[in-house]
């Protein structure tokens, strides 16, 4: 079984919306800080983002790395 990780967000910071095939939708989304998020180090990918992170109500953002440690911080 997988480690799930949780990782707060320190500084809000916009990504591009994806609809539910995967596409740009021509629209942010702000991530806020203060947000908790999981990281269970599954290795599905849904965009092609190297950690996806997902919330307790469904949200899930996908991230290069380096978003994830100049965003976020490890709780």
């Amino acid at each position: 079984m997988k480690t799930l990780r949780r990782y707060e967000c320190l500084e809000s910071f916009y990504i591009d919306k994806k609809d539910d095939n995967g596409f740009s939708t021509d629209s942010e989304i702000v991530i806020e800080a203060g947000g908790v998020w999981t990281d269970s180090e599954e290795e599905y990918r849904f965009v092609g983002g190297e950690v996806r992170l997902e919330t307790a109500d469904g949200l899930w953002i996908e991230l290069p790395r380096r978003m994830v440690n100049q965003y976020f911080k490890e709780q």
